[in-house]
């Protein structure tokens, strides 16, 4: 094994053991919460068995749907693993998509630099280090974790031109939740202009991902969930009443209070 890649591994592995004292710990002397962890658990058991996944925490006392909630469709690819590593799966996941998404930072850095350039480890080991990790893992578990150790990947697929693994990621990402939709839209954007090749070749990737992005987040936002939670509009807009009632009416709030 060469020195760097050597490297590589030493780190990786040791701020596993360093996630895995905060997350795994936590559970195991009952630190973890019923929201999200016993929310996305209780999901996965019932996946994990075909059954209807529920929520059951609302405060209004109802029960919902899980994606109704959450449209975390990528709990369905979770529900092998529940059989193996039981409450503590989704822990796990975390873990393991964190270090991932550090290795595609590695990834990412290392033609930028010359053979034997220590930066690309360095910025790894800065990314390992960096506050918002370790706030999500004493958090329990949040699947926009997964969808944001994702990114790195969708970098370097979008800077080496190769459109199905792009697709297939952005897919993944999507899985993740609703809103995520959204936010993928300026990744994408992001990441087009700095790999930017011409309009053609930016109409050809960049630009369908985006209204994928922009149509599946509508369709699930404003038609999908508001119908298995049984309501006209979406439950989850509540929590932004003060915005607006609805999702453009939150928009139109951001654009009149924006500066002119």
């Amino acid at each position: 094994m060469q020195r760097g890649n050597s490297s590589v591994v030493w780190t990786a592995g040791i701020f596993t053991l360093i996630y895995c004292s905060i997350s795994l710990v936590n559970h195991l002397q009952y630190r973890t919460s019923a929201l999200d962890l016993g929310m996305f658990n209780q999901a996965l058991y019932a996946i994990s068995h075909v059954r209807a996944p529920l929520f059951t925490l609302s405060e209004d006392g109802q029960i919902y749907p899980f994606l109704s909630c959450h449209f975390d469709f990528i709990c369905f690819l979770y529900a092998p693993l529940q059989f193996i590593f039981g409450s503590y799966t989704l822990l796990l996941i975390q873990i393991a998509a964190i270090i991932l998404g550090g290795l595609g930072i590695y990834r990412y850095a290392k033609p930028m630099f010359a053979n034997g350039s220590h930066i690309p480890l360095l910025l790894l080991i800065h990314f390992f280090g960096i506050w918002g990790i370790y706030s999500a893992l004493a958090f329990d578990f949040h699947n926009n974790v997964i969808a944001a150790m994702l990114v790195p990947w969708l970098a370097i697929a979008m800077r080496e031109r190769k459109p199905w693994l792009t697709l297939l990621l952005v897919l993944l990402i999507l899985s993740n939740k609703e809103i995520i939709a959204l936010w993928t839209i300026f990744i994408v954007l992001c990441f087009g202009l700095c790999n930017w090749q011409g309009i053609r070749s930016f109409c050809k990737l960049e630009l369908p991902l985006m209204l994928l992005c922009l149509v599946f987040g509508i369709v699930v936002i404003m038609l999908i969930q508001p119908a298995l939670q049984g309501s006209e509009v979406n439950l989850q807009m509540e929590r932004y009443a003060h915005l607006g009632q609805s999702l453009p009416d939150v928009l139109m709030h951001f654009v009149s209070v924006a500066p002119h």
